[in-house]
């Protein structure tokens, strides 16, 4: 993860998730967070959605 901006409130970060099996743990943010993926998968979980 690259954190590529961020203000009071929200952050931008960019993903490269190349390591097959690759989790990232189960968190929380006090912030709102966005996210792009240049390259892997990834699977998201929010809340108990």
């Amino acid at each position: 993860m690259c954190p590529l901006s961020f203000g009071e409130k929200t952050i931008l970060c960019e993903f490269k998730l190349d390591k097959k099996g690759y989790k990232i743990p189960t968190h929380s943010h006090p912030y709102e967070q966005t996210g792009y993926l240049i390259s892997g998968m990834q699977n998201f979980r929010i809340a108990e959605e």
